[in-house]
């Protein structure tokens, strides 16, 4: 994409100070800096220069390298291993020492996992050029799969995907695409330019696109096209800019889409993206600067020649466990977390040096079955009765990666709840919810205030209230206790582990208390 400062966002107006193309309303992205303002100096350069001998005109200027001095230090990081992380970090500080913020996103092409990502990576900057990739997409999909397009649609896209090529963007853009896709492929922070059909200002971030091309690369209408082309970028635009930087820069497996421009709405107007893949990693790489083209092109190389290089470490093996130690945890975790006979499946993982006691109480913990136990205790607690099917298996797929904290506030907030708890005014409601779920009498100080924060904010708020009080852990923390050594919680292990319970609620705990060594003891003692 072409260099183009032709209007600049207003904000004040909060709107682009722009022209549109005024053939087909679309934005014409090639033309540069002030071209308006400078029509009279050049009408009167034109009258003088008339006057003087003509002279061979000049070869036109080769687009600029963007290569800048690899340090030492450089070579060394490259040379030995980094992992995803340290090679991101490494990649900022670079960039930082030019004024340039990188938002960068790394994804394991097999798995989809993000295994690194600078905090930003959720910010929206300026598309630029990355925005086609969606166009790319969009086309292959209302087709009916890439395969079934016009020959001169595929064509046109493919030239513009090598190319960067903004005429073919401008002449398909359409208003439904970026919407579409980012619904298609689950891109919360992808949208649309405020001005649309200024589509060099779409808005992206950095974790959606490296999210975009993992998932364009499992699907089957788009990917086995699009992600090979991505690997066929020329080294320069069809406008000349040299597109050699970032992915596209690097060696054996890998293809990018390019894309800058002076389109972002913040002081740093220059956008420099590298949005592409390695033979592990799919990666994004954006930037914003008001640096130089070059010189954010080569933070761009580096951040992606580091990003090719890291790698992540072959897991530690841990410390075999004897059979007899490892079946007795087993046993006891399988005894007090989920209250049956365990199959055999930990232990032996314990004895083989694959998992720690740590990994077998996560593993438990986190399950389905220790999850379908806390929905029912809700249920129980806030309802009175056992969950239905469909409820159960609501409720636990959501606490996967939920807290026991959302599931009471969702559950203890229904119409039904607050039938159980009595009907009538709303503070004989209060008082009944907070005794059944806490096992406690509600002061007239609590009631009160919990009260204020119902009529404030509604149940659900209110609830989230008790279930985040220190008494709703204390009740949770003591029934944890309970179950897994026999007695109520103490002082200390209040002191210790009220503050844990903060996190995911009874997950959180439940780990904590199955990883202590008072756990251990009494699970040895067979």
């Amino acid at each position: 994409m072409s260099a183009d400062a032709d209007g600049h966002w207003n904000r004040v107006t909060g709107e682009w100070g722009r022209h549109l193309n005024s053939t087909d309303g679309v934005d014409n992205r090639e033309r540069r800096v002030g071209v308006r303002h400078l029509l009279v100096p050049i009408i009167a350069l034109a009258v003088i220069l008339s006057a003087l001998p003509s002279v061979a005109p000049l070869a036109p200027m080769a687009a600029a390298s963007p290569s800048l001095p690899v340090s030492a230090a450089t070579a060394t990081a490259l040379a030995a291993p980094q992992t995803p992380s340290a090679a991101i970090n490494s990649s900022v500080a670079h960039a930082q020492a030019y004024d340039i913020t990188s938002y960068i996103s790394v994804v394991d092409r097999t798995t989809g996992q993000v295994v690194a990502e600078t905090a930003n990576a959720n910010t929206q900057v300026a598309s630029a050029s990355i925005m086609k990739l969606f166009l790319a997409a969009y086309y292959a999909v209302q087709a009916g799969g890439y395969g079934k397009m016009t020959g001169s649609l595929r064509a046109s896209l493919e030239y513009m995907i090598k190319y960067s090529d903004d005429a073919t963007a401008s002449q398909l853009f359409t208003a439904s695409a970026i919407p579409s896709m980012a619904t298609r492929y689950g891109l919360s922070n992808t949208a649309n330019a405020i001005n649309v059909g200024h589509w060099g200002a779409a808005r992206i971030t950095a974790h959606d696109m490296s999210r975009f091309l993992f998932q364009v690369n499992k699907d089957g209408l788009v990917g086995p096209w699009l992600i090979p082309l991505m690997g066929q970028t020329n080294a320069s635009g069809s406008d000349g800019f040299n597109q050699k930087f970032g992915f596209n820069a690097l060696t054996g497996t890998h293809g990018s889409k390019q894309g800058w421009s002076s389109d972002n709405w913040t002081a740093q107007h220059n956008v420099i993206h590298s949005v592409g893949y390695t033979s592990r990693w799919f990666a994004s790489v954006l930037q914003a600067s008001s640096n130089t083209y070059a010189v954010m092109s080569s933070t761009a190389t580096y951040s992606a020649q580091h990003i090719q290089a890291s790698v992540v470490p072959a897991p530690t093996a841990h410390p075999q466990v004897p059979k007899t130690q490892a079946t007795r945890y087993v046993n006891y975790v399988a005894k007090t977390l989920l209250n049956r006979t365990p199959t055999s499946k930990y232990s032996v993982l314990l004895q083989q040096g694959k998992i720690t006691f740590d990994g077998v109480a996560r593993a438990v913990v986190l399950g389905t079955e220790y999850r379908q136990r806390l929905v029912a205790r809700a249920y129980k607690s806030c309802l009175n009765r056992a969950p239905d099917s469909a409820g159960l298996k609501s409720y636990t797929a959501a606490m996967a990666k939920g807290t026991t904290v959302a599931l009471y506030a969702s559950i203890c907030s229904s119409t039904e709840a607050r039938k159980v708890n009595g009907g009538g005014s709303f503070e004989t409601q209060v008082k009944n919810m907070v005794k059944r779920m806490t096992g406690v009498k509600a002061t007239n100080s609590q009631v009160t205030a919990l009260l204020k924060t119902l009529r404030g904010s509604g149940w659900k708020a209110m609830v989230t209230q008790i279930v985040n009080s220190a008494r709703w852990r204390t009740t949770r923390l003591n029934n944890l206790y309970q179950a897994m050594f026999g007695q109520p919680s103490t002082a200390l292990g209040r002191g210790r582990y009220l503050g844990t319970m903060s996190k995911r609620g009874d997950f959180s705990a439940a780990i904590a208390l199955a990883g202590s060594d008072r756990f251990w003891t009494l699970s040895q003692k067979g």
